[in-house]
């Protein structure tokens, strides 16, 4: 048990695999235009202030 633990333990913390994840996580940012800076007011006054989004989203 220790072995394919210590297996999996290698794969999922191999280099490749973060660089892989980091080119993919920039692949979707670039896809959807930074949305998660561009919304980032918007996300704020949700938060804080209550209400809806310019998108019709509520803060619940």
């Amino acid at each position: 048990m220790e072995d394919i633990v210590g297996w999996l333990n290698d794969i999922v913390w191999s280099s490749a695999l973060v660089y892989a994840f980091l080119l993919i996580g920039l692949f979707y940012s670039i896809f959807t235009r930074f949305v998660q800076v561009r919304m980032f007011k918007d996300m704020f006054n949700l938060t804080f202030k209550g209400g809806t989004s310019r998108a019709g989203v509520s803060s619940f």
